[in-house]
């Protein structure tokens, strides 16, 4: 049977030719049916005589099941196995599992090589560097300076104060026998005090300002030390990139001048492989939105801005760095009430540890680039300070605001405006001073004088001239 329809299946091709040009001679048709009818006849005659030999000679199809229930018990093994995988994270411990990840023993090889995939690309971009990095918060009083010595790198934020002379001792003290880069985060006398000091003491390669300038003879001094040595000399705007060593530093503030030098301070986050530090000097309120703004602010240690002021570290703000640890730098007693009250409520709040240079003394902190610790040191006496040198001249140093002690009771002329002790509604006489500034002025004074205003944020030179014009403050 399955010949006989081989043989037809043969004949068909043939047929169909013979029939298409010769149909009347195959199949008798008559000569006057037309052409068209005969092919199209022949042809359906074909189709259906093709169709019927290709039924007889098809195998039947049957069901393939095995397949499907393979199917069925690759999903339940499927299922199995991540009910398995489920377990084992379930039943890890937190504190073991974090720190662990590369370490972790996982019985199937598999799983293992999936891990380390995962951790590889996680940190693809980060370099683990060698040797530790240790920060030292030096306690300089009411003022700023901080230490940053790794393998490859040694760099200085701030020198404290003019009169004070602890930042040199304190780095021949830890070793340091050369600086790559000091960094004045703006030219308050609290910040920059030392900085001429540490040139003349020290290699320095680096000096970066932000562009500030004042008259005071702290600044001066500074700037005839970078120039005397032929320092370079920097001034770093908000998204550079640096590389020094194995420390990578994003500049984050300023963008541009604004006539505050608070808010001009330079900030930036330093990353020391997978341990990240932030430093913002004294910026205040508008630069801290600015910079949470436009960059990524996650920090493992913050060094808390303008000593603890509550006209920094807004909630914003911290919510955005997101600290483990917190820092603050400012003298026991201080007459500015720093750190202020609410400034360590909102620290607490996010859970950060906070130490302070008023009660912990140095602090430093250790990192490898995976991990970091936390150590205080309360002076011992095994630094040897010597006081700081006294004037040459008779003319006394015009101190920042940062470095005026407690002001003397003087009266004052009627119609005027003590500053130093007047109420928050009378401030408001002031020109350009609103309730909110009036706040401000009452948790930052003692003022000196009207150039110490731009401390106050929204002030700058030009506001100053004009509250200056009214005349009627009294710097008592």
């Amino acid at each position: 049977m399955e010949v006989l329809l081989m043989l037809i299946i043969l004949a068909m091709p043939i047929l169909f030719l013979i029939g298409m040009f010769k149909p009347d001679k195959l199949l008798f048709w008559r000569k006057e049916a037309s052409s068209r009818k005969m092919v199209v006849a022949y042809t359906c005659g074909l189709f259906i005589a093709s169709f019927l030999t290709l039924g007889f000679i098809a195998e039947p199809i049957e069901p393939h099941i095995e397949p499907v229930a393979t199917a069925e018990a690759t999903i339940e093994d499927s299922e199995e196995t991540n009910e398995e995988v489920a377990t084992e994270i379930t039943d890890k411990d937190p504190e073991t599992e974090q720190g662990d990840n590369v370490n972790s023993d996982i019985d199937e090889q598999d799983k293992e090589e999936n891990t380390d995939d995962i951790i590889n690309s996680n940190a693809s971009d980060i370099v683990i560097p060698e040797g530790d990095l240790t920060v030292h918060y030096i306690d300089v009083g009411q003022g700023d300076a901080t230490l940053l010595q790794g393998s490859d790198f040694t760099i200085l934020i701030d020198a404290g104060r003019h009169d004070g002379n602890e930042v040199v001792p304190y780095l021949n003290h830890v070793g340091v026998e050369s600086l790559d880069l000091i960094i004045a985060t703006h030219p308050h006398a609290d910040h920059i005090g030392q900085i001429d000091k540490v040139i003349e003491s020290f290699d320095v390669g680096e000096v970066w300002m932000n562009g500030d300038e004042t008259t005071s003879q702290t600044f001066e001094r500074v700037l005839d030390a970078v120039l005397s040595n032929e320092t370079s000399y920097n001034e770093p705007r908000a998204g550079e990139d640096y590389e020094i060593g194995s420390a990578k530093i994003k500049i984050l503030n300023p963008n541009s001048l604004s006539g505050d030098l608070n808010d001009n301070s330079i900030s930036l986050k330093l990353s020391y492989g997978q341990v990240s530090f932030l430093f913002t000097g004294d910026a205040e309120t508008s630069s801290e939105s600015y910079m949470s703004n436009n960059f990524d602010l996650s920090a493992d240690i913050l060094q808390v801005g303008h000593h603890g002021s509550n006209t920094s570290s807004t909630n914003n703000f911290l919510h955005a760095v997101q600290p483990s640890v917190a820092i603050y730098s400012a003298g026991a007693n201080n007459s500015y009430g720093h750190p202020h009250t609410e400034v360590i409520d909102r620290l607490n709040n996010i859970g950060a540890e906070i130490f302070g240079t008023d009660k912990d003394g140095n602090i430093t902190v250790i990192t490898d680039g995976l991990s970091f610790s936390v150590e205080t040191h309360q002076p011992t006496g095994s630094i040897s300070v010597a006081p700081a040198p006294a004037p040459v001249s008779p003319v006394t140093e015009n101190k920042e605001p940062e470095e005026q002690e407690e002001p003397q009771e003087v009266s004052c002329p009627p119609n005027t405006v003590a500053i130093n002790t007047a109420g928050k509604e009378e401030l408001q006489k002031i020109h350009q001073i609103g309730p909110d500034r009036a706040d401000q002025v009452i948790n930052l004074r003692p003022f000196s004088s009207y150039s110490s205003l731009t401390r106050i944020s929204g002030i700058g030179d030009a506001r100053v001239k004009e509250i200056e014009q009214q005349g009627i403050i009294c710097f008592n």
